[in-house]
């Protein structure tokens, strides 16, 4: 995606013995090709372990500095969405990448519609200094269902071949809300999946 390099999977892991019993602790290499340019090994280690993972998140709804009902948000209201405090959350000492949070605003089909920068894509990304993330007033319609995923991620930080390269063991929180009036389009109960964490939500067909 842009510059970024990602290395993923789409294995639903029920637990942490779940997980360390697919991908063991440990070191990994990721081998990245493209035509026409050079070859990228890229080494990270792996050490998934429960006081390096992060805590679960708390979320809050606010408008005009008050607390909002998830069931009434009005759209034409800038809407804040605030979480508990980063508990686990570092600056990072080799100055790559401090703890990362990330934030995602999608409607009831799945479609991301708000989101916090990823590191390196040129604006600043969230951090666990950071305590909200605003969605400007207008973003949302009438009406309609959406849903917020917010994801406090402990990051281990080092370089290959002078290339930055995180691995992070994150704790991802979910809520679905729904803006007053009138207008919106049908949605699905539940909605579609927004993020690979939802593994109790139907993919959009």
């Amino acid at each position: 995606e842009g510059s970024i390099l990602s290395a993923g999977g789409d294995h639903e892991y029920r637990s942490l013995e779940d997980l360390n019993a697919h991908v063991p602790n440990g070191r990994y290499t990721i081998h990245y090709s493209q035509p026409g340019g050079a070859p990228l090994a890229a080494t990270v280690r792996v050490n998934a372990t429960a006081a390096v993972m992060a805590d679960p998140v708390r979320l809050r709804l606010l408008q005009d500095g008050h607390e909002a009902k998830p069931s009434a948000i009005d759209p034409t209201r800038a809407l804040v969405i605030q979480w508990s405090p980063f508990v686990k959350g570092r600056a990072d000492p080799h100055g790559i990448s401090d703890d990362l949070i990330f934030v995602h605003v999608g409607d009831c089909r799945g479609r991301v519609i708000a989101r916090t920068p990823a590191p390196f894509s040129g604006n600043p990304a969230l951090t666990f200094r950071s305590e909200s993330y605003t969605v400007p007033e207008n973003t949302l319609a009438h009406g309609s269902v959406y849903q917020i995923s917010v994801e406090q991620a402990p990051v281990v930080t080092t370089r290959n071949a002078g290339v930055p390269t995180l691995a992070t063991y994150p704790a991802t929180t979910f809520l679905d809300f729904a803006t007053t009036g009138a207008g919106g389009a049908a949605c699905p109960s539940p909605p579609y999946r927004m993020d690979h964490g939802q593994s109790d939500r139907p993919r959009a067909p």
